[in-house]
């Protein structure tokens, strides 16, 4: 039997307040020590995720988006050994992905403004935002509220109004095969995909790779 251990990023892997990791360094050090991969999973993007993980010293595949998005340094991947029928594709020269998501993230923009102008919702949404509202609202530097604005799967929405209302609007997405995550400090709209699909996904990989059973 072998062991994965997947992590989470805000409030887990990284202070929920100041988005350091050094109290998580002991830790790390001893799954490197095991040779246990430790696979970071988060609502982040793939951009915020390459440039921590280089920073982490992580060299495992990541998830990002909310389990939309699997992401792996090319050429560390066997993808003969992949699940499924997923298209391999290309990202930032370094990295290949897979995406979970069925739903563009252009439907996804245009289903949300949509709804806030036809029910007046109160949130306003990543893309609306500029870089330096991103990181007003989230205490990010610029260069990484710039970074965390370049979503591939979802959008995550500042909600500014009640949670009678954000039930509601979950329920007007579901038609679209969308839903509504809540998280530490917003909204993420996506598809259906989800982080326990995307453990499922490389649970199964690596049991091929490793022709072991997998616990996590």
């Amino acid at each position: 039997m072998r062991k994965l251990l997947f992590t989470d990023l805000d409030g887990s892997l990284l202070d929920h307040h100041t988005y350091e990791f050094q109290a998580a360094l002991p830790a790390i050090c001893g799954l490197n020590e095991q040779h246990i991969p430790w696979i970071l999973t988060t609502s982040k993007t793939a951009s915020e995720v390459a440039q921590l993980r280089g920073e982490l010293g992580n060299t495992f595949p990541f998830i990002v988006e909310n389990g939309a998005g699997i992401f792996w340094r090319t050429g560390d991947i066997d993808t003969a050994l992949l699940p499924g029928a997923f298209r391999v594709e290309s990202w930032d020269c370094e990295f290949e992905y897979i995406s979970l998501n069925l739903v563009p993230l252009g439907t996804i923009l245009d289903v949300a403004a949509g709804l806030k102008a036809q029910h007046e919702f109160q949130f306003k949404g990543f893309s609306e935002m500029t870089p330096e509202q991103v990181a007003e609202c989230t205490g990010l530097t610029l260069e990484k509220a710039e970074r965390a604005k370049c979503r591939q799967f979802s959008e995550p929405l500042l909600w500014e109004d009640s949670d009678e209302s954000l039930k509601r609007f979950g329920d007007l997405v579901a038609p679209y095969q969308l839903q509504v995550i809540r998280g530490g400090r917003f909204v993420h709209l996506l598809g259906l995909s989800d982080k326990g699909d995307a453990l499922a996904f490389l649970c199964d990989y690596y049991q091929k790779l490793w022709q072991s059973t997998v616990q996590t």
